[in-house]
């Protein structure tokens, strides 16, 4: 069983900025940006004619955001 955490004065600068960074990243403003930004994305396939170059912006952001979420399955070997 995990041990409670200490109070958020005695914590370690890390441990507060991950903690405020993970608060922020689940926020309804970044969800919305993040919808906003696939659906930008998407709207401007045609114009890119749906390129090689195109998918690669896609999938370089979300490369980007996914490992964060799936760091306990990496590290637990449940991938």
């Amino acid at each position: 069983m995990l041990s409670p955490s200490p109070p958020a004065n005695k914590r370690s600068f890390f441990g507060r900025f991950a903690e405020k960074t993970a608060k922020y990243s689940g926020s309804t403003a970044v969800f919305v940006s993040a919808v906003g930004i696939v659906l930008i994305w998407a709207i401007t396939g045609p114009l890119f004619k749906y390129s090689e170059t195109w998918q690669l912006v896609i999938n370089t952001g979300t490369t980007c955001m996914v490992p964060e979420d799936r760091g306990v399955g990496q590290a637990s070997g449940h991938v």
